[in-house]
C-alpha cells in the first residue's frame, strides 16, 4: 500500500515550521564565525608572505607551510564550533554511519566527472582552471608523503566535521533545507578567493551537501574528498591529463553524462531510502 504523503524535497518546508529550535548555530553565527574563520586563513597567508619578503625566501618554499598551519586553524575552529554545539545541543554526535554502498560507488564516478567537466568547459571559455583545481592545492603541503598524508587527513575529517557536521547539521534543524545548504555551500566556497576556484567549491560542496541532506552521515563526504585526492594523484603526468585539461569535446561530454545519470541514480536512491529520515 503506496502513502498518499507526497515525498519530502530539498525545497520542502512543513517539518521546520517551529519558531524556536535550540539548534546551533542560527545563520547569524554562521556569518560571523565566517568573519573569524577567513580573517585566520588570511592571516596565515599574509603572514607568510610577509615572512618570505623579509626572509627574501621563493614564495613556493614558504607556502608549503600554509598545509599545516591551516590545520591548525582548523583545530581551532573545530574545538570552538563542537564545544558551542554541545551548549545547544548536549546529545549531539556526530555521525559516521555508513550509506548505501551505492551511494559510494555513484559519488566515485559523480566526483571525477565533475572535476572533468568544469575543468574542460572553463577550457573552452579559455580559463585554465585544471592547475588551479589539481596542481596548486599539492603546494601547500611539505615534500614529504607523510606529512602530506597526515595533514590532508586532517584537514579532510575536521572540514568535514566543521561545515557537514556541526554547521550544516544546526541549519538543517533552523531553516529550510534549500537555506541551509546554501548558505553552508557559500560559507565555505568564498574562501577560495579566486572566481573559478569559487565556483569549482560551490559545485563540491552542493554535491556533498545535498549528500548530507539524505544520508546524515559524514563518510559520503569524507569519500568524495578522497575520490579527488585519488583522481588527481593518477592523472597527474598522464597521457590523460592533458585531454582534461584542454576540454576534449569527448570527454566533456562524457563527464556531462555521467553525473546527469549518477545524479538521477542518487536522488533514486534517496528518495526511496532516506525519505522518513528527514528531519
Amino acid at each position: 500500500m503506496y502513502s498518499t504523503e507526497p515525498t519530502p524535497s530539498i525545497f520542502d518546508d512543513t517539518e521546520f515550521a517551529a519558531p524556536e529550535i535550540n539548534a546551533y548555530p542560527s545563520l547569524k553565527q554562521l556569518w560571523i564565525l565566517f568573519i573569524i574563520f577567513f580573517g585566520g586563513l588570511f592571516i596565515v597567508n599574509a603572514s607568510l608572505g610577509l615572512f618570505a619578503g623579509i626572509t627574501h625566501r621563493a614564495i613556493p618554499e614558504i607556502y608549503q607551510f600554509i598545509g599545516p598551519l591551516n590545520l591548525v586553524l582548523y583545530l581551532l575552529i573545530a574545538a570552538f564550533t563542537y564545544r558551542e554545539k554541545k551548549k545547544y545541543e548536549p546529545d549531539y554526535k556526530p555521525s559516521f554511519a555508513m550509506p548505501p554502498l551505492t551511494v559510494l560507488l555513484l559519488l566515485t564516478l559523480i566526483t571525477p566527472a565533475l572535476t572533468i567537466a568544469f575543468t574542460g568547459i572553463s577550457a573552452w571559455l579559455h580559463v585554465n582552471t585544471w592547475v588551479m583545481v589539481m596542481h596548486k592545492p599539492f603546494l601547500y603541503f611539505p615534500d614529504n608523503p607523510l606529512i602530506i598524508f597526515f595533514t590532508f587527513a586532517g584537514l579532510t575529517l575536521l572540514e568535514t566535521l566543521i561545515i557537514r557536521g556541526i554547521l550544516l547539521d544546526g541549519l538543517l534543524k533552523r531553516y529550510r533545507p534549500a537555506v541551509a545548504i546554501l548558505n553552508c555551500v557559500l560559507f565555505i566556497s568564498i574562501m577560495g578567493i579566486k572566481p573559478a576556484l569559487i565556483l569549482f567549491y560551490i559545485f563540491i560542496h552542493l554535491l556533498q551537501n545535498w549528500v548530507y541532506y539524505y544520508t546524515r552521515s559524514l563518510l559520503p563526504g569524507i569519500w568524495v574528498t578522497i575520490v579527488g585526492l585519488v583522481f588527481a594523484l593518477l592523472v597527474f603526468k598522464s597521457e590523460w591529463e592533458e585531454l582534461f585539461a584542454e576540454g576534449y569535446v569527448p570527454t566533456v561530454v562524457t563527464a556531462l553524462a555521467v553525473l546527469a545519470i549518477g545524479g538521477l541514480l542518487l536522488q533514486k536512491i534517496f528518495l526511496s531510502t532516506f525519505k522518513k529520515s528527514i528531519i
